[in-house]
């Protein structure tokens, strides 16, 4: 499992590698959203998913049908690049296997990124999320995969050492 994971303090942004679009599902909870794009690859080229007939439009309403609806085509036609506005200037952008989410200032993004790494196997997620909060950069999450809090000793330590090795 080799996760790069960062928080960005100044602009309330989330960034992981090594994931699927569907691991996004935990920060559309009771949001307002719109899809501006949603890509797939068929084998042979990029083809978007959206109907270039139709404007996107904000879903306000109903959240769970279009959610439903996102995730079940992403099952047989798996995403590999979106760009989702939330409500109050959020954003979720998926690429490839990295997934940022960007909240406004206001709105709490902890939470919700504990969610997403606990359920990965990153236990330790508050220590993993302050550690990342006071060093901020992509940091390489293996050291700590399955571990408790009470069970970490010097991995965070050794994962800016390891991350200012990459720096250089």
């Amino acid at each position: 499992m080799r996760n790069f994971f960062a928080y960005y303090e100044d602009d309330n942004t989330i960034g992981i590698s090594s994931v699927g679009f569907g691991q996004s599902a935990i920060f559309f909870r009771q949001k307002d959203f719109i899809i501006r794009e949603l890509f797939w690859f068929d084998g042979s080229e990029v083809v978007s998913l959206l109907s270039e007939d139709t404007e996107p439009s904000w879903v306000k309403t109903n959240h769970h049908l279009d959610l439903h609806d996102l995730f079940e085509t992403d099952m047989f036609k798996p995403v590999m690049d979106a760009t989702i506005e939330l409500e109050n200037n959020g954003k979720i952008i998926f690429d490839g296997a990295q997934l940022f989410v960007t909240y406004p200032p206001e709105v709490d993004i902890k939470q919700d990124t504990m969610k997403l790494l606990e359920s990965m196997g990153y236990y330790a997620s508050e220590e993993i999320f302050e550690f990342c909060r006071k060093n901020p950069g992509m940091h390489l999450l293996e050291m700590v995969f399955g571990m408790n809090p009470e069970e970490l000793t010097d991995e965070f330590e050794s994962i800016l050492a390891y991350s200012k090795t990459l720096d250089n």
